[in-house]
């Protein structure tokens, strides 16, 4: 019996001890992954979330859906090209948009939905942390113009596409947030405004060669010259920045700085943007580069991949071509496009 008690006696202590221990035990910080609780420490930390910022602006695709480079599906929604591809049943997803038919499960629209929310989830969560970062504030605050940039670019895509989006600014802290109303877009287009006016404040007016890509004040001015010839000539609206408004003659100023002041300037062969010598030349204001260094693509992970996916999609279908790979056809022209153009020498 006194055996009996003394292995219960031991049990019980041991019970006493699990539990005891169980809490710290589950609650160990991990060493070997990198999460938000022990990332956003330095520097370092800080670039390597902004660059995962930037990444964003390269995705052309969503993991489990569509292919969906902006600009292509840009061009399909439009007047200047169709849906295309190899037959009718090829590309359902595009034919919706340039039928207008599309339903809500349309994987392009998810999937350009995706892209832009996790761009502006990335500038949020950064220029939150980066409050805590050890750095100098003149290191912290082009980090948080080019967040405001980065932020301003994926709503401006957001809103032109869908219109009615929600308006974040922070980060979602729980699932009571989850639920998001949708914004005026006239807010959505004044937030993108304040973002580019507070990026042309900060930013640098000149990008030394090791930082190629990164955003400049004139990549600012740009973008916000271009947000504002949208938004007022769809809704003849002026945006309204700080309880001031920032008419056309606002805007005119900020371009005639960058025409007056940036260095940059035209090509004298206007095809010369398309080819490599354009790549970051003088003409290039904001640039979302891309590679061809192989993989260039990875079928497995398409997210993940540094090519142009616009250029497999609209290339032509030819084969056995010196100067072309096979493409597929996607977002064909309309040959109204081209009569439109005329004489214009940038049709050669």
């Amino acid at each position: 019996m006194k055996r009996h008690m003394k292995k219960l006696g031991v049990l019980m202590a041991i019970t006493f001890l699990l539990s005891a221990c169980e809490k710290d035990f589950l609650d160990r910080p991990p060493l070997d992954t990198v999460v938000s609780s022990n990332f956003y420490k330095t520097e370092a930390d800080a670039m390597s979330a902004l660059v995962a910022t930037y990444d964003v602006l390269g995705y052309q695709s969503a993991p489990g859906v569509s292919w969906a480079p902006f600009l292509t599906m840009s061009d399909i929604l439009s007047d200047d090209a169709f849906a295309g591809g190899s037959d009718p049943n090829d590309g359902k997803d595009e034919d919706e948009l340039n039928t207008y038919n599309i339903p809500t499960e349309n994987l392009i629209v998810h999937a350009i939905y995706l892209k832009n929310y996790t761009g502006i989830y990335r500038a949020n969560l950064l220029m939150e942390k980066i409050v805590d970062i050890e750095a100098s504030e003149e290191f912290k605050s082009r980090i948080v113009a080019e967040c405001k940039f980065l932020r301003a670019y994926f709503y401006l895509e957001q809103v032109r596409f869908f219109e009615n989006i929600p308006l974040l600014t922070e980060t979602i802290k729980g699932p009571s947030e989850y639920i998001q109303s949708q914004a005026a877009p006239a807010d959505v287009y004044n937030q993108i405004a304040t973002d580019l006016i507070d990026a042309i404040n900060i930013l640098p007016a000149n990008i030394p060669a090791n930082e190629k890509g990164r955003l400049s004040k004139w990549a600012a001015s740009g973008l916000l010259a271009r947000t504002y010839l949208f938004y007022n000539g769809v809704y003849g609206a002026q945006f309204t920045v700080n309880e001031n408004t920032v008419d056309n003659s606002v805007v005119l100023g900020y371009l005639e700085d960058m025409i007056t002041n940036s260095g940059h300037a035209l090509f004298e062969d206007y095809s010369d943007n398309f080819h490599l010598i354009g790549e970051f030349g003088v003409e290039s204001v904001f640039e979302i580069s891309h590679g061809d260094i192989l993989p260039w693509w990875d079928w497995g992970y398409v997210r993940g991949g540094e090519g142009n996916l616009a250029a497999q999609m609209q290339g032509p279908r030819v084969t056995g071509s010196e100067n072309w790979d096979r493409g597929w056809s996607f977002g064909t022209v309309n040959y109204k496009l081209v009569e439109d153009m005329g004489n214009d020498p940038r049709l050669d």
